[in-house]
């Protein structure tokens, strides 16, 4: 259904390193660093991931609530987004909803992690 809705990839929690570094290869073109936005309202999973992405070619932020991602994205594009499901103002589906109605990030690249 993630899918369907216009996710590029859908992960289950716990993710292997080396799946989601692979992937995040495949789904963000060129070399050099990329920018990667991490959406998720629980701190520790943030921590977790940041350990993951742990890479000298990302550069990571991150993001704590549906509008602060999205302000993220309005003043600095990301290279993609990484975005857990389920928060507790806005959706992940809601977040996505709105990112591919705008021009500017309807083919931005967005893994979703679920439980």
């Amino acid at each position: 259904m993630a899918v369907a809705r216009g996710a590029s990839l859908l992960l289950a929690k716990p993710v292997e390193q080396e799946v989601l570094l692979r992937e995040l290869r495949r789904l963000t073109a060129g070399t050099g660093t990329r920018r990667l936005l991490l959406v998720d309202d629980n701190e520790v999973a943030r921590y977790i991931l940041r350990d993951l992405l742990n890479q000298p070619w990302l550069d990571i932020r991150e993001a704590t609530m549906d509008r602060y991602a999205l302000k993220s994205m309005n003043e600095s594009l990301p290279d993609a987004v990484i975005l857990d499901l389920l928060m507790p103002d806005m959706s992940g589906f809601e977040i996505l909803r709105q990112l591919r109605a705008q021009p500017a990030t309807e083919s931005l690249p967005v893994l979703y992690l679920y439980l």
